[in-house]
């Protein structure tokens, strides 16, 4: 399929307006020059000065898990023809504004590229940039989507400048426009990595036109490191930060436990950011109830892990269901939509009120793993509040100011029993089929967990068949909002024109 050039306008305004809002916290990622490894801090455990790494706000970094490694590498093997990550390094990936999902690679202190999911190919793409380009053509082997310009033409190039025909020289044969290209100067340096507007014999044959439009230019030294690195490292180097942040959340679990003089539980999703709750509450409160709901929604995975640390810490667990709420109400309410969650109210909230309003007559207080990083909502968010839909409850968050990573290195560090799906290529734990997920999300449920996205995908065809809308409508994820953004139709419509 074709993307036009208004699709192209949709995609980078909407990143564009996505990205004023998205400093919902401070950025701490730095990089220690001697041990070459993240810190959360402008000083590492070694007692060397860090460096602060550049990264996109939000900034909620998080580590990558053998299988991002892999997904990247090979994407990386599939179009340039070598990987981007080596053997023994660790690699931090920070989700960024897209119009499905986006993550930057943050290796050795600097971001390599950005990997992001490409809904109308359902495929990821590496959009590399120069700290990655050098890696992948770290001499002269040519490789895979390459173009090669005269001597004339690199400085104005490396200087932000596109490529035009006429500086070419040479160029990978297989090049078609839209691929992803890396510009290398006669000796084989890279000097610039952007998108292809020609194939690849037009661009050495063409005596006029762009070839390449620049996404990224410069000429970097690349002298890579030879020294292996391991989470434990990057935990070492982080203890006296993350004591820190441990001190300051059993301050705050005592004092709001103390003040508020009602019976202590812990909200526990099966997820990551509940479990660091968790064990935060566990130091500092001797007796207190785990409480679950289950949506009817949950991964087979959740549920199995909610057992498992239930039994492993020795804590009592109350359970609510909604049981078969969610699957009685979509045949005529339709898909729960990011404008109108309804299945927030009755899968959820109704459920945990009947547990509390059932075992806590007076009230209850209960620490919830909810982070400023994850949204612009919970980034305005109190500390402390109260739920309208949960009458009975006072909710409080000790982990408020944390990013994943803080939580990451706290789960490593207490050797927690955390959900395997993160180790699969999921980055949140809930709702399996929440219409805030990007398509790369449900494309990946639909590949782990076929039988479940099997029957949401009959009632989603049900119901678009009732409406008379499109394939696209499902193809696309449109049924996700009640007004799916510009770019999204844009694609959608396209795809019909092109067919």
């Amino acid at each position: 399929m074709t993307i036009t050039n208004s699709t192209l306008f949709l995609l980078i305004n909407t990143i564009r307006q996505i990205m004023k809002k998205m400093y919902l916290g401070k950025l701490v990622l730095h990089w220690c020059p001697q041990c070459n490894l993240p810190v959360l801090g402008e000083t590492c455990a070694c007692g060397c000065n860090t460096q602060k790494v550049n990264i996109t706000p939000p900034g909620d970094i998080r580590p990558a898990f053998n299988y991002d490694i892999d997904y990247i590498n090979n994407t990386a093997i599939e179009m340039f023809g070598a990987p981007l990550i080596a053997t023994g390094k660790i690699a931090i990936l920070n989700k960024v504004p897209s119009d499905d999902r986006m993550e930057e690679i943050i290796v050795d202190g600097a971001a390599l590229a950005n990997i992001r999911f490409v809904i109308e190919s359902k495929k990821w793409v590496l959009l590399t940039r120069m700290e990655g380009a050098v890696r992948l053509f770290p001499g002269k082997d040519k490789r895979r989507k390459w173009v090669m310009i005269d001597a004339s033409a690199v400085g104005p190039i490396s200087g932000g400048a596109s490529t035009l025909a006429p500086g070419v020289i040479d160029a990978d044969p297989e090049i078609v426009p839209g691929d992803e290209v890396v510009v290398l100067t006669p000796e084989g340096r890279p000097v610039a990595a952007g998108r292809a507007r020609m194939n690849g014999i037009e661009m050495v044959e063409a005596s006029y036109g762009m070839a390449v439009r620049t996404r990224w230019s410069g000429m970097v030294e690349f002298n890579e490191r030879a020294d292996k690195q391991t989470w434990d490292m990057v935990l070492n180097a982080n203890r006296h930060i993350l004591n820190d942040f441990e001190a300051k959340a059993h301050k705050f679990i005592k004092n709001v436990s103390q003040s508020t003089n009602r019976p202590p539980t812990v909200s526990y999703s099966g997820g990551k950011d509940s479990l660091a709750t968790l064990l935060l509450v566990m130091d500092c409160i001797e007796q207190f109830d785990m409480l679950f709901v289950d949506t009817g929604l949950e991964f087979p995975e959740t549920l199995a892990n909610i057992d498992q640390v239930a039994k492993k810490y020795d804590i009592p667990l109350k359970r609510s269901t909604a049981g078969e709420e969610f699957w009685d109400s979509i045949d005529t309410l339709g898909p729960p939509t990011v404008e109108r969650r309804w299945c927030s109210k009755i899968c959820k909230m109704e459920p945990i009120s009947r547990l509390i309003n059932e075992h806590f007559p007076d009230g209850c207080l209960t620490f919830i793993g909810q982070r400023k990083y994850e949204s612009e909502g919970r980034s305005k968010s109190d500390s402390i509040w109260k739920n309208p839909w949960i009458k009975n409850q006072i909710a409080a968050s000790p982990i408020q100011n944390w990013t994943a990573l803080h939580v990451w290195l706290y789960l490593f560090y207490k050797k927690a029993p955390y959900n395997p799906l993160y180790e699969q290529g999921f980055d949140r734990i809930g709702c399996w089929l929440c219409p805030s997920s990007s398509m790369s999300d449900l494309l990946r449920i639909k590949h782990t967990h076929p039988h479940m996205w099997n029957r949401f995908e009959q009632k989603l065809k049900a119901y678009a068949q009732k409406n008379d809308y499109s394939e696209e409508w499902i193809d696309y994820g449109l049924w996700r909002w009640q007004n799916p953004p510009e770019v999204l139709k844009e694609l959608a419509s396209n795809r019909k024109k092109y067919n």
